[in-house]
C-alpha cells in the first residue's frame, strides 16, 4: 500500500493556541477561523512513496513541462542526463531496477520527441544561446513561452517561417521586454554559431508578426539601456586603467565623475530622432568625457576610436552623433560654466521730493 509523504509540522490539524478552535487551511498555511490567527505553514510533497516490493512508482520522477528546458517537452524517469537511477530518498535503485529503468527511460526519450524533434532541438539551443548572452532565468522561460504561443505562425506559408528563426524572434522579444543589454547583431550571430540559419531582417519580421499576438510587444530601445553597459566596457579595459594612471586620476573618482556628467548631459539632450540607441549611448559616453576633460583642465582618457573598437560599432557613426547632436550640448553647458554673469550697475538713490523742498 501506498502513502503520501507529508512534510508538516504536525501530522493532525493543530487548534488555535487563543481559542482553542480547530483550525482550517488557508493559502498554505493553518489559520484560526474565529480570531484570524496564523498558524504553521504546511509543506506536502507532490510525489507518493509506494510499495519497496512493487515495480510501480518507487523511482524519481523529475517534473516536466517547464518551458525553457529541454525536458519541457514531458517528464522524464529520474534526471535528464544522470544515471543510476534513484528512488525519492536518493538511494540507488537495484541492479535489477536499474536495468529496467534505463531501457524505459530510453523508450520514454523516443516517445516524448517523436514529431517535436524541432522543438527538442530549439530549446535545447535555447538555453546555450542564454548561456552564452548571459541572460537571466526570466528572460529564457519569457523566450519559450513566446516561441511556444508563435507556433501558430507556422501554419502561414507566405511568412516561409522556421522554427529558427521562430525561435530567436521569440528572444528578441524577450530580450526587449526584460530590458537586457544585448544588440540583435549579437543575437543573431550566436544562433548562427549554434548552427542556425537566421538573419536580421527576418527576424525583425517575424518579430513584427509576433507582437501582434495577445501579451507579446515590441518594444523599442532606448540609449540609457546600454549605458551601463558601455560605461563598464570602457571603464574595465586596460588601457583605461593605464591612462588614469598617468593622469593621476583615481579610478573610483573617475567613474563616479563619468556617471555623473552622463546625468547631466541626458538631462540637456533635445530630441535625438531615430538614432541608433546602442551608438549613441557610446557618443555619449565620449561627450562625457571630453566634458570631464574641460571642467578639470585635464587630458581626456577616451577616444572616438578606441571606444569604437572596444564596443564593437562604426568610428564615423560615432563622430556623426557627436557633431551633429551632442556637440552643441557640451559647448553650451561649458560656455555656461566659464562665463561670468554680466554685473548690474549700483543702483543710484533716489531723492524724496519732499526732503529736497525742505
Amino acid at each position: 500500500m501506498s502513502e503520501c509523504l507529508s512534510l508538516s509540522p504536525s501530522t493532525t490539524t493543530p487548534y488555535c493556541e487563543v481559542c482553542g478552535v480547530l483550525q482550517t487551511r488557508n493559502n498554505g498555511f493553518f489559520v484560526c477561523p474565529r480570531c484570524g490567527l496564523v498558524g504553521d505553514q504546511i509543506f506536502a510533497a507532490n510525489f507518493v512513496i509506494a510499495d519497496i516490493e512493487t515495480n510501480f512508482g518507487c523511482q524519481y520522477v523529475n517534473p516536466g513541462e517547464r518551458v525553457e528546458l529541454v525536458d519541457g517537452v514531458g517528464s522524464c524517469i529520474g534526471k535528464f542526463n544522470k544515471t543510476p537511477t534513484n528512488d525519492i530518498h536518493g538511494n540507488p535503485l537495484s541492479q535489477h531496477k536499474q536495468k529496467l529503468y534505463n531501457r524505459l527511460k530510453l523508450y520514454s526519450f523516443r516517445a516524448r520527441i517523436k514529431d517535436k524533434e524541432s522543438m527538442y532541438r530549439l530549446l535545447n539551443s535555447l538555453s546555450r544561446a542564454s548561456t552564452l548572452l548571459q541572460l537571466s532565468d526570466d528572460t529564457r522561460q519569457r523566450a519559450a513561452y513566446i516561441y511556444r504561443k508563435g507556433q501558430i505562425l507556422l501554419q502561414y506559408k507566405e511568412l516561409r517561417l522556421t522554427h529558427p528563426v521562430l525561435m530567436t524572434s521569440s528572444l528578441l522579444l524577450a530580450i526587449r521586454e526584460r530590458r537586457e543589454p544585448i544588440r540583435l547583431d549579437e543575437l543573431v550571430k550566436v544562433m548562427k554559431s549554434l548552427g542556425h540559419r537566421v538573419s536580421k531582417k527576418k527576424t525583425l519580421k517575424i518579430a513584427d508578426c509576433l507582437s501582434k499576438l495577445p501579451s507579446i510587444s515590441l518594444i523599442r530601445r532606448n540609449f540609457e539601456e546600454y549605458l551601463p553597459r558601455v560605461i563598464s566596457k570602457a571603464y574595465r579595459h586596460t588601457k583605461t586603467q593605464t591612462k588614469l594612471q598617468k593622469n593621476n586620476w583615481n579610478a573610483d573618482n573617475y567613474l563616479r565623475q563619468l556617471r555623473l556628467s552622463v546625468s547631466k548631459l541626458i538631462k540637456l539632450l533635445p530630441d535625438i530622432g531615430g538614432r541608433h540607441p546602442y551608438v549613441f549611448a557610446v557618443a555619449l559616453l565620449y561627450t562625457s568625457d571630453q566634458y570631464i576633460a574641460r571642467t578639470h583642465d585635464t587630458t581626456p582618457i577616451l577616444t572616438q576610436k578606441f571606444l569604437a573598437h572596444i564596443c564593437n560599432c562604426g568610428e564615423y557613426t560615432v563622430r556623426a552623433h557627436f557633431a551633429d547632436i551632442l556637440k552643441p550640448v557640451l559647448n553650451e553647458i561649458t560656455n555656461s560654466m566659464t562665463t561670468p554673469e554680466p554685473h548690474s550697475e549700483p543702483k543710484q538713490p533716489q531723492t524724496n521730493l519732499f526732503q529736497f523742498l525742505s
